[in-house]
């Protein structure tokens, strides 16, 4: 499953755990924390969907290049993006 967490969330959990569960969570080995990276292709999904929701936009692109559902509280965010996607909900 691909979740996503802010970069300030993730830089204050990972010096400084405020939130247990969080840093928990980051630690499990199942779970691989990615950079925002590659650009490019989140710019064309997003340009496709007339949309700007750069994090989102990485999640789906992080779980279509590992053919993994996403994760999240907010399907509607990720389906406004892409209906088809696969989406665990929390």
């Amino acid at each position: 499953m691909i979740t996503t967490y802010g970069a300030p969330t993730l830089c204050s959990t990972s010096t400084r755990p405020t939130w247990p569960q969080l840093a928990e969570l980051i630690g499990h080995p199942s779970v691989i924390v990615s950079e925002l990276d590659d650009a490019a292709a989140v710019t064309t999904l997003l340009d496709h969907a007339d949309a700007f929701d750069a994090l989102a936009g990485h999640v789906l692109h992080t779980a279509r290049q590992r053919r993994w559902p996403a994760l999240s509280a907010d399907t509607d965010r990720l389906t406004h993006l892409d209906p088809d996607v696969e989406i665990t909900d929390l």
